[in-house]
């Protein structure tokens, strides 16, 4: 198998500092767990569950600072970045580097490629489009100019998502923000696609649209923006 790889990682070092972070406030708590506050949030309708705890690694007593209503289940929405960070560092540690690679099992002769070139996404979280024009150097580095094959873009590390929320049955079409995107091990550009916007030569006509990293018309835009006079 022919392999084009080590183009992009990223660390999860950062996590240790995000954890050290998380330790020094949690220790001015007094500054921060103001708790009358969440209670008067909840007297207007609000639902709240919170619980206050300093992180003591030493002891490991981690001892309780406040609570409200700490037993009430609620969805853990921007909190699950915390506990999902923990669980990377521990399964994989602070060194571990996602790698994203082309292969393929096919034969490089006079510079082309008898077979599908595959992407395999390593789960990259900062993989951009700037990345991939890297690895496409690489790949021309090693003496292949032309491919006699499918592009294929394999997803198979994270799996298919199921549609069991309404949220992510929507995220298959269209999502508002780049957090909401699908989850999938090859993405690119968090998720998203970057649009130029500009003025079209005459006052009343459509403006003029176009991707920030491709002429080609790798996506359908609905362009509704009109030019106006200046």
């Amino acid at each position: 198998m022919t392999c084009f790889r080590n183009f992009s990682t990223r660390w999860l070092r950062n996590g240790i500092v995000a954890g050290v972070t998380t330790a020094a406030l949690c220790a001015s708590s007094v500054l921060w767990a103001d708790f009358t506050r969440l209670s008067q949030l909840e007297a207007k309708g609000f639902s709240v569950s919170a619980e206050a705890r300093l992180l003591d690694a030493d002891s490991g007593s981690n001892p309780l600072l406040g609570s409200l209503n700490p037993e009430r289940q609620l969805s853990p929405a921007s909190v699950t970045k915390a506990y999902m960070s923990a669980a990377l560092l521990n399964r994989f540690g602070p060194q571990h580097r996602f790698t994203s690679q082309l292969v393929s099992t096919g034969q490089v002769q006079d510079g082309v490629l008898r077979g599908d070139l595959v992407f395999e996404g390593g789960g990259d979280p900062g993989l951009t489009t700037e990345d991939l024009w890297r690895l496409v150097q690489r790949l021309q580095l090693a003496g292949v100019t032309h491919v006699d094959g499918a592009l294929v873009v394999s997803q198979w590390r994270f799996g298919p998502v199921e549609c069991i929320t309404t949220d992510r049955c929507n995220a298959r079409t269209r999502v508002t923000n780049a957090y909401s995107a699908p989850l999938t091990s090859a993405g690119v550009n968090f998720g998203t696609w970057c649009v130029n916007v500009a003025p079209a030569a005459t006052p009343g006509e459509p403006a003029r649209v176009g991707l920030c990293d491709s002429q080609a018309p790798l996506v359908a835009i609905d362009n509704q923006v009109v030019t106006r006079p200046a």
